[in-house]
């Protein structure tokens, strides 16, 4: 049987420089989707979405999963568009926490989203589609 887990949190963050801090609002999201996998495994995919303005503007990604993950921090440069843009995907066993910094093109800025629970529930009722939303 396979399930869909969605996920995502976004808010007003600050937008950092090398120069200093800057409050910006921004309302870029990280989102998951989630399969299971047999065994107890859940296949994964960690996402950002944004505008298209945003996304174009986005040099890089960087993941900071668990250390128990092979290679935990993850630098991901592309895809910038598509369903799943600045993705990494793995496997999991469980819920994890997941760090996220956005780096941008322009002005040597980054952008540090809270943290991300990347919940991996089973669908309690039957065959379906299970939503996990986040907000902080």
């Amino acid at each position: 049987m396979s399930r869909l887990v969605r996920g995502s949190i976004f808010g007003i963050v600050i937008l950092c420089s090398l120069v200093g801090p800057m409050v910006a609002r921004a309302q870029v999201e990280v989102r998951h989707t989630s399969t299971y996998a047999g065994a107890g495994r859940y296949k994964w995919t960690a996402y950002i979405k944004t505008d298209p303005a945003t996304l174009k503007r986005i040099d890089y990604v960087e993941y900071r999963l668990h250390p128990t993950f092979p290679k935990p921090l993850r630098k991901v440069i592309a895809p910038r568009t598509g369903l799943y843009p600045f993705s990494t995907s793995d496997i999991a066993l469980d819920n994890f926490k997941l760090g996220v910094t956005v780096y941008f093109r322009d002005d040597k800025r980054y952008l540090v989203l809270p943290d991300y629970y990347l919940v991996l529930k089973p669908v309690k009722y039957g065959k379906g589609t299970s939503v996990s939303k986040q907000s902080d």
